[in-house]
C-alpha cells in the first residue's frame, strides 16, 4: 500500500484528483480484502512513545500494578546503563505521570531479573533477583502511594540455610559418629590448642567438601570435587563422610601418646560403618568423593612441616619491663607468621593495642585479688573457673565449643541434613582456628607479661599451665568467636545440654568462658576484654564463608493475600537430585520475616517423574496468583526450555505447598507464563513451542482456565488448553490482566502477523476464560518501520487493567541501540487507542479464534485469495485510469495542434525520429 501510494503521490504528471481517485481505489480493495480475512492493517504513521523517560536511558522487564484506592500505577523496570531499578508513579485515570522524573528503588542492581510488583493495600512490593556478594538473591522494596521508597532493598534469601537433604544416610548418624570419635580421643585431647583447632578445621573441611559436592547447596571452600564417577550426585553421605574423615585422622594425627593410636581405632570405626552402609546405592561414588575431597584438602597444605616451623622459631623477649620472658619453652612462637587463617583475615583487623599504664595498674589490681582464697571462697566464680579454667575439666574450651555445635546442629527441632550439619560444624571449628591464629598474632606480637610476671607473689586459682604471652586471652577469643559463630547459625537461645555447666545462652557461656581465666588468675581483664573483641572480628569474617548457593535465581513473582500478606515465588538451581528447585516466602512484615528461611515449594525429587535429572539444571520461572475463593495462592512453573508446565497450591498463611506433588498441566514445550484470577476464574498463559519437522519450530501463546477444587489439592485444566494467538508465528512474553467485567486482558509480542515478517510487535486481545474464546485483537505498539527494520522490536509486555483503562508498558529497541520503554493506554472493552498527554498510538485490528493445538491449514488460502484479489483490482484500477487518461491527453494535444496522433502509438517522434512526448513514459510506467 505505502509503495504504490508513494509511486503515485511522487508522480508530479498525475493530477491530484486522479490520485485520490485511484488511491482511494486501491484502498477500498485492501480494506475489502482485509475484512473478508479480518486482518489488521500496518500502521507505521504513530510511533510509540513515552513521554516521561529519557531516550538516552535504557530499560527493560518492566511490570505493573495499580492501587485502586489511591487512582495510582506504578511502572516499574530494569535500568540497564546503571544499572538500576527505577519506577514511575502515574494517575490511574489519565495516565499522565505524577513524578518529574524515575525514582530509584535500587542503585545496585547487578544482573537484575524482574522486576515484578504488587500492591497490599497499603504500599507497593517490589521484588527482583540480582547477583549480590555471594551468587544470586532475591529482593524487595516497598514503595508508598506517593512514590516513596520506603526502605532499602532487603535480601529475602540469605537465610536459606534449612534441610538440605541427600541421599538418605544410615542410622546412627555417621556424621555424629566421627565428631565424639575426634572429640573423645585420647591422641586428639592431648594435642596442644593450636595443633588440635587446625587439626579440627581440616577434619571438617574435608567432610564438607564431600558432602557439599553431592548437594551443592554451599559456596565451596575450594571447589567442588569432580570424581567423574556418572550419578555423582547420588553418592551416599554416610560413606563420603566415613572415608574423608578417615584420610585426615590418618593424615594428620602425629605419633598415639597411647595405645591404640587414634589412626588404628579410626580405621576400625571405618571398617564398622562399612559393614553398616554395604549394598546401599551410591557407595562406591560416596567413598571416591571422600577420598577426593580429602586429597585435596590435604594437598592445599603442608601441616607437618608448617607445626614444626612453628615450633622451631625462636621467641626473643623485647627489652620492655612487661615482656613476657623468654625461658625457651614458648608454644609456637612462629604459629600466627606460617600457619594462615582460613577466613580472610589481615593483621590490622585484629592486632590489638595494649592498654595504658594506668589500665594496666588497675587490671593488676583487680586480677590480684582473685587470690585461690578468695576465689574458693566465692561460690558463683570458683564454679566458673572450675568449669572453664582447671586442669582438671573435662574438655579443653575450644572442645566444649566444638561440643556444642554437635548439639545444636543435631537438635531435632532444626531439622539438618548433613550438608548443613557439616556446615555448621565446620564454621566453628575454622572460627576457633583463627581464633588461636588471631591470638598467638597478638601474644608475640605484644609478648604482654602474665599476672604471675607482674607479681610475682601472687597465687591465683587455676592451675593451668599456660606457655606463651596473655595478651590476648585465648579463652576470650576462642569463646566470642564460637558463640558469635553458632548465634548467627542458631540464634542465641538454645535449649540443648552444654558440655558445661547450666546454660541457655551463648553470650552468657561466652563470658563465663572467658572471665574463667581472669578469675583463676592467668589474665589481665584488658586481655579478656580485647580477645573478646579479637573473637567477634573472627566471627564476622567466618560468617561470609560457605554462603548458601543460591544461584541462578529466576525472576521472582510476587502476589498479596486476603490479609495483605505477600507470598514471594522463585525458583534456584542448587544442582541437588533432591533439592529444592522452587521456593516461596510469606512476607507479612518485611522487619520481622525478612530473616526467615523460604519454604521449599518443589524438589528436584517431584519432578524427577515428568523430567530428567539433566534437564532439571536450568532454573525455574514461576507466576503467582492468588485465588480469593480457596485464600490459597496458585504458582505456576516449568524449567525454563525443557517443556512441561505445572501448577502448585500454596498455603497463604505459611507459604507452604499444599499437596504432596505439583500438578502436570501440559507437557508441551513452555516457557513464560502468567496468571491471572477475575471473578475466581483462574486463567493462565504461557508460550508453546510448536515442532514442525525436524528443524522449523512456531511459538503461540496458549491458555488455560484453571479449576482450584476444594476437595483435593491439585490444579486441573478445564477444558482443553487452546491457542490464542492472534498472530501466524512468533508469540511470546504473555501478560495477562484481570478485568471488572470478569475477563481478560491478554498481551504478548509477535514477529509474524498473518504472514508478514516484522519485527516484535505488542498485540493485546479480550479474552474470557471459559470457554476460552477471543472476542478483539489489536496491535498497540507501532514502531517506525517495523516491518523493514528487523532490530526495531519490542519485549515483554506488562499489562495492568484500571478504573481508566487498560495499561500496557513494554521494552522496544530501535535500531541496534539499548531498548528503551514503549507504552499505550486502550479502552477496556473495545482495546481502541487511547490519545491524550500520555501517548498518541496507532492501533489495528487482528482477527484471532481459540482452538485447540491446531495450525489453521486454510490461513494461506484465506490470505492469498482475498488479498491478491485486492491487489490485481487495484493494478487493473490504475491501469484502466492511467490509459484513459493518456488517450484524453492524447486527443487534447492533437485538437490544439489541428491532427490526430496515432492513439496506439506509444511514442510520438518528430521527423528525425526522436521522442517529443515523454509524458506518454510516465503514464505508461504508471
Amino acid at each position: 500500500q505505502s509503495t504504490w501510494g508513494h509511486s503515485l503521490h511522487c508522480n508530479p504528471m498525475v493530477p491530484r484528483n486522479r490520485l485520490a481517485l485511484a488511491l482511494l481505489v486501491l484502498a477500498s480493495a485492501v480494506a475489502a480484502a482485509a475484512s473478508a480475512i479480518d486482518a489488521r492493517a500496518l500502521s507505521s504513521d504513530a510511533p510509540s512513545c513515552l513521554n516521561f523517560y529519557p531516550t538516552n536511558r535504557s530499560a527493560e522487564a518492566p511490570a505493573t500494578s495499580v492501587a485502586e484506592d489511591a487512582n495510582v500505577l506504578l511502572a516499574v523496570w530494569a535500568s540497564v546503563d546503571e544499572p538500576n531499578i527505577e519506577a514511575m508513579l502515574f494517575d490511574a485515570t489519565t495516565f499522565t505521570p505524577l513524578l518529574d522524573s524515575p525514582v530509584v528503588l535500587d542503585d545496585d542492581a547487578v544482573d537484575a531479573s524482574g522486576p515484578r510488583v504488587s500492591y497490599n493495600g497499603d504500599s507497593f512490593a517490589v521484588v527482583y533477583s540480582k547477583t549480590p556478594l555471594s551468587g544470586a538473591g532475591v529482593f524487595i522494596v516497598t514503595v508508598t502511594v506517593d512514590g516513596s521508597v520506603m526502605d532499602a532493598p532487603t535480601l529475602l534469601t540469605r537465610s536459606m540455610t534449612g534441610p538440605s537433604p541427600v541421599a538418605p544416610a544410615t542410622s546412627p548418624d555417621v556424621l555424629d559418629t566421627w565428631s565424639n570419635f575426634f572429640e573423645s580421643h585420647a591422641d586428639v585431647r592431648a594435642l596442644s590448642v593450636p595443633e588440635r583447632t587446625r587439626i579440627r578445621a581440616l577434619f571438617y573441611l574435608a567432610i564438607f567438601e564431600a558432602v557439599n559436592s553431592i548437594s551443592k547447596t554451599y559456596e565451596p571452600y575450594n571447589e567442588f570435587v569432580d570424581t567423574g564417577i556418572v550419578d555423582a550426585d547420588m553418592a551416599l553421605a554416610d560413606a563420603a563422610v566415613a572415608s574423608a574423615a578417615n584420610a585426615v585422622v590418618a593424615a594428620l594425627m602425629p605419633a598415639s601418646v597411647t595405645a591404640p593410636s587414634v589412626a588404628s581405632d579410626a580405621a576400625n570405626l571405618l571398617a564398622t560403618q562399612q559393614g553398616i552402609y554395604a549394598g546401599e546405592p551410591g557407595v562406591t561414588a560416596g567413598e571416591a568423593l571422600g577420598d577426593a575431597a580429602s586429597t585435596l584438602v590435604l594437598a592445599a597444605t603442608d601441616y607437618a612441616a608448617d607445626v614444626a616451623a612453628a615450633a622451631a622459631t625462636i621467641y626473643t623477649a623485647p627489652s620492655s619491663p612487661t615482656a613476657y620472658p623468654d625461658a625457651g619453652n614458648e608454644l609456637f612462637p612462629g604459629w600466627a607468621t606460617i600457619i594462615a587463617p582460613f577466613s580472610d583475615l589481615t593483621p590490622p583487623e585484629i592486632l590489638r593495642t595494649l592498654p595504658d599504664g594506668p589500665t594496666q595498674a588497675q587490671d593488676l589490681a583487680e586480677v590480684t585479688s582473685y587470690t585461690s582464697a578468695a576465689i574458693t571462697a566465692d561460690g558463683a566464680k570458683k564454679s566458673i573457673v572450675d568449669n572453664w579454667a582447671m586442669a582438671a575439666s573435662t574438655y579443653h574450651v575450644d572442645t566444649v565449643w566444638a561440643l556444642l555445635a554437635q548439639e545444636l546442629a543435631s537438635d531435632p527441632a532444626q531439622a539438618f541434613g548433613v550438608v548443613d550439619k557439616a556446615r555448621a560444624h565446620l564454621r566453628n571449628a575454622i572460627a576457633l582456628s583463627d581464633a588461636i591464629t588471631a591470638t598467638w598474632a597478638n601474644a608475640y606480637t605484644a609478648a604482654f607479661w602474665r599476672p604471675v610476671q607482674a607479681e610475682p607473689t601472687f597465687v591465683g586459682y587455676s592451675d593451668l599451665v599456660v606457655e606463651f604471652p596473655g595478651f590476648v586471652s585465648h579463652y576470650a577469643a576462642l569463646s566470642f568467636a564460637s558463640a558469635k559463630t553458632l548465634e548467627d547459625m542458631f540464634g542465641d537461645a538454645f535449649t540443648v545440654t552444654p558440655p558445661v555447666g547450666a546454660y541457655t545462652s551463648l553470650a552468657a557461656m561466652a563470658e563465663d568462658a572467658a572471665m574463667s581465666t581472669v578469675y583463676g588468675g592467668l589474665n589481665f581483664p584488658s586481655d579478656k576484654t580485647e580477645g573478646q573483641t579479637v573473637g567477634v572480628v573472627v566471627a564476622a569474617h567466618v560468617s561470609e564463608l560457605f554462603a548458601p548457593r543460591v544461584f541462578a535465581v529466576s525472576a521472582p513473582d510476587v502476589a498479596v493475600g486476603a490479609d495483605g500478606q505477600l507470598l514471594v515465588a522463585f525458583g534456584g538451581t542448587d544442582n541437588s537430585q533432591f533439592g529444592c528447585v522452587l521456593f516461596s516466602k510469606v512476607v507479612a512484615d518485611l522487619a520481622a520475616d525478612a530473616a526467615d528461611a523460604p519454604s521449599c515449594l518443589v524438589s528436584r525429587m517431584q519432578l524427577e517423574t515428568q523430567l530428567t535429572r539433566t534437564a532439571l539444571e536450568a532454573p525455574i520461572e514461576p507466576v503467582v496468583a492468588f485465588v480469593p475463593a480457596r485464600d490459597e495462592f496458585v504458582v505456576l512453573f516449568s524449567g525454563v526450555n525443557l517443556g512441561g508446565v505445572f501448577a502448585i497450591r500454596v498455603d497463604a498463611a505459611t507459604g507452604a505447598a499444599i499437596g504432596t506433588d505439583p500438578s502436570s498441566l501440559d507437557d508441551g514445550l513452555a516457557a513464560e507464563f502468567t496468571i491471572a484470577v477475575a471473578n475466581d476464574e483462574v486463567l493462565a498463559a504461557w508460550t508453546t513451542e510448536l515442532v514442525s519437522g525436524s528443524a522449523a519450530s512456531d511459538f503461540i501463546i496458549s491458555a488455560a482456565a484453571l479449576e482450584v477444587a476444594a476437595d483435593t489439592d491439585t490444579v486441573v485444566v478445564k477444558g482443553v488448553v487452546s491457542d490464542v494467538t492472534a498472530t501466524t508465528d512468533g508469540a511470546a512474553a504473555p501478560s495477562l490482566a484481570a478485568t471488572d467485567a470478569g475477563d481478560f486482558v491478554l498481551c504478548y509480542t509477535a514477529t509474524n502477523v498473518n504472514g508478514v515478517d516484522m519485527a516484535a510487535q505488542v498485540v493485546c486481545s479480550a479474552v474470557t476464560s471459559f470457554p476460552i474464546e477471543v472476542s478483539e485483537s489489536v496491535r498497540v505498539s507501532v514502531t517506525e518501520d517495523a516491518e523493514t527494520a528487523p532490530d526495531n522490536e519490542a519485549t515483554g509486555p506488562a499489562v495492568t487493567v484500571t478504573a481508566g483503562g487498560t495499561f500496557v508498558l513494554w521494552s522496544e529497541t530501535i535500531g541496534m541501540e539499548s531498548p528503551s520503554l514503549g507504552g499505550a493506554v486502550v479502552e477496556t472493552d473495545t482495546l481502541e487507542a487511547r490519545t491524550g498527554e500520555f501517548c498518541n498510538l496507532g492501533y489495528s485490528a487482528i482477527g484471532a479464534a481459540a482452538a485447540p493445538y491446531e495450525v489453521n491449514k486454510t490461513v494461506a488460502l484465506a490470505v492469498a485469495i482475498p488479498v491478491g484479489s485486492a491487489v490485481i483490482a487495484g493494478l487493473v484500477a490504475i491501469a484502466v485510469i492511467g490509459r484513459k487518461r493518456r488517450i484524453r491527453r492524447e486527443q487534447a494535444e492533437a485538437n490544439a495542434d489541428g491532427e490526430k496522433p496515432n492513439a496506439d502509438s506509444e511514442k510520438n517522434k518528430d521527423e528525425a525520429g526522436t521522442d517529443t512526448d515523454a509524458e506518454y513514459e510516465y503514464y505508461e510506467y504508471e
